[in-house]
């Protein structure tokens, strides 16, 4: 029994993979996003997979505009992910843009912040950039493309 505890503690250890940490930029350009944007970023905030950032150079940006309904007392919003892998020049959008209404700015950003999680597994993650880098080679295997492919990677600097 003494040996079996170790070797079960090995097992149920080692199946335990530990998912990359991301860097998230939420933007939000009008007044009535602020607030919504604010609980987002908490949300991703507060898991260990993600830490947000201020400034342009994330892996993620989550795009939110909500506007204000005062004659039904609510908030619509739409919103989108887009992910920016680190050995790429371009982005792509993750996960399925979409619009939400609701009274209470808590379900909506609780809402966003399910959304943003599902969009952003490592296994959407790495499809999505899979997807790209297919994308991109077969746009640069065309002659016209090749000048506009070659400065792009060369002068690319994330």
């Amino acid at each position: 029994m003494k040996i079996a505890m170790p070797i079960l503690g090995m097992l149920i250890f080692s199946t335990v993979s530990v998912a990359q940490t991301h860097s998230v930029r939420i933007i939000s350009e009008t007044s009535d996003s602020k607030e919504i944007a604010e609980g987002v970023a908490a949300r991703l905030g507060g898991a260990t997979r993600y830490s947000i950032v201020a400034v342009p150079g994330a892996e993620i940006v989550v795009d939110i505009t909500c506007l204000k309904l005062e004659s039904i007392k609510g908030r619509v919003c739409n919103y989108s992910f887009d992910y920016y892998p680190d050995n790429v020049f371009l982005r792509t959008r993750i996960g399925t843009p979409g619009i939400i209404f609701d009274s209470d700015f808590v379900v909506i950003a609780e809402y966003i912040f399910d959304e943003a999680v599902k969009a952003s597994t490592d296994a959407a993650l790495k499809v999505s950039e899979t997807a790209l880098l297919k994308n991109i080679s077969e746009y640069c295997s065309f002659p016209k493309s090749r000048k506009t492919c070659s400065i792009a990677t060369s002068s690319h600097k994330r």
